[in-house]
């Protein structure tokens, strides 16, 4: 006869791991490091079209470059190509956009409005100054994108950031104290193109919010509803007449500068939205 032995009831089993648990935190884990990665792809990208776009715009529009000083000119051929290009590769099934709706502009078109004075602004500034200027003087603008964070959004920033916007701040005087070709009208564009620019940024938000278009959807109703808006600023300027029968339209280089423009153009559109969506206002501003 086998001898028995007293159970203990109440004695505490040993506790398995949960595996649930700790396959939903490695999840969580890999979520989180998955979208900080895109969100610095998407600043980054940011950065890379801006700097492409100020060049070839400077290249464009400058005596030393190609001379084709009529900036509002190279805004509507910018935006025009960018939505035959977007159109286009929606008829190709490469992207998805969303049709144009009335309800939908109407709602889109206060963002549209910044969006021509900031890159008008923004084309005039290039015409004007020096690409390092504006590209310092550009540091105003996140100062006032990360007050408007935190008025609009509640954003909270460490210290770090405010160290980090003291020292851009002197840096932009510092530049503009010792800047040999000042130019007062090119400072006031520029100090215009801030404060639209701040504007721009931190409507964007809501306008995604209040429309829910997609990146490409996004860029398609920029550069749509930009053109009936330039059109009139083109007619009124008197651009059309010198711009049609600018020599450089039968210049290779000239062709190529300004079709890379209208390229960098869809692209800075489009990673505008998409960094603003990964993160915020005052990140994608810093980048």
């Amino acid at each position: 006869m086998s001898p028995s032995f007293p159970v203990n009831s109440d004695a505490k089993r040993p506790e398995l791991p949960d595996v649930e648990n700790q396959r939903g935190s490695i999840s969580s884990i890999r979520s989180k490091d998955n979208v900080q990665y895109w969100a610095v792809v998407a600043c980054g990208s940011y950065c890379l079209c801006s700097m492409f776009m100020t060049f070839s715009n400077k290249l464009i529009l400058s005596a030393s470059g190609y001379g084709f000083s009529f900036p509002i000119s190279v805004l509507l051929y910018q935006h025009i190509f960018s939505v035959f290009v977007i159109k286009l590769a929606s008829a190709l099934k490469l992207i998805t956009i969303e049709p144009i709706v009335w309800s939908t502009a109407q709602k889109w078109l206060p963002l549209n409005i910044l969006f021509v004075a900031m890159l008008m602004s923004g084309t005039y500034t290039l015409s004007l100054l020096s690409v390092p200027m504006v590209t310092i003087f550009k540091n105003l603008t996140t100062m006032l994108i990360t007050v408007g964070d935190r008025l609009f959004f509640d954003q909270t920033f460490n210290i770090g950031v405010g160290i980090s916007l003291f020292l851009m701040s002197i840096g932009s005087l510092v530049a503009g104290w010792n800047d040999l070709e000042f130019r007062l009208d090119g400072y006031v564009w520029m100090m215009f193109n801030c404060v639209v620019s701040a504007c721009y940024i931190l409507f964007m938000r809501y306008a995604m919010k209040g429309t829910k278009l997609s990146e490409f959807g996004s860029v398609y109703y920029n550069n749509f509803l930009s053109i009936p808006l330039l059109i009139p600023l083109i007619i009124i300027s008197g651009e059309i007449p010198d711009a049609a029968y600018f020599e450089g339209w039968n210049e290779p280089g000239f062709l190529s500068t300004i079709t890379f423009s209208g390229i960098s153009s869809i692209c800075i559109s489009f990673t505008s939205f998409w960094a603003v969506k990964a993160t915020s206002p005052t990140t994608y501003r810093f980048s």
